[in-house]
């Protein structure tokens, strides 16, 4: 088994789990519930959504920060991609209903875009599960609008970070 289809099985099984906070979803620790606010911050002010921005979500998880993203996304009336393995789509779908909201239900290296174009791509602790993130990156910068932006964010937590620092590719 690869580790994308491990950290898959394990991340469904995290989700599955009503006893865990949507903080803990996402793979950081309880202590830490109420900060996704500011990750959101900051992902706000380097990405600059604007209204109808085409904005992807790789890997968009089922957590607070991407309550956050929806909402926002709303609010600021840009269309949002959420695109994350089939199990955590159904869950998204179930909770969010919106016409600005498309869901992609499959692993994004496999998913055939088509000729779609977008002005912002979200990737935060996502990286470290790809079993290819040279490949990863490469076709999210396919994806990219002439003046697009890509957001390569944070590990979420000691442990994972360490297991990709020492992978040949976090060397």
């Amino acid at each position: 088994m690869n580790n994308q289809t491990r950290s898959n099985l394990k991340y469904s099984n995290l989700v599955s789990n009503s006893k865990k906070s949507l903080t803990e979803i996402s793979g950081r620790y309880i202590e830490d519930q109420g900060k996704e606010k500011f990750i959101f911050q900051d992902i706000k002010n380097k990405l600059k959504f604007k209204k109808n921005d085409l904005i992807l979500d790789i890997g968009c998880g089922y957590g607070k920060l991407a309550e956050l993203i929806i909402k926002d996304s709303k609010k600021t009336k840009f269309s949002l991609f959420l695109c994350d393995i089939k199990m955590i789509i159904k869950k998204l779908q179930k909770k969010y209903k919106a016409d600005n909201l498309r869901f992609i239900a499959k692993n994004f290296e496999k998913y055939n875009f088509k000729n779609l174009k977008f002005d912002k791509i979200i990737i935060y602790s996502v990286i470290q599960y790809a079993d290819n993130p040279k490949n990863f990156l490469k076709k999210a910068y396919t994806l990219l609008n002439k003046n697009g932006k890509i957001l390569l964010g944070d590990f979420p937590n000691i442990n994972k970070k360490f297991r990709f620092l020492n992978s040949k590719f976090g060397k």
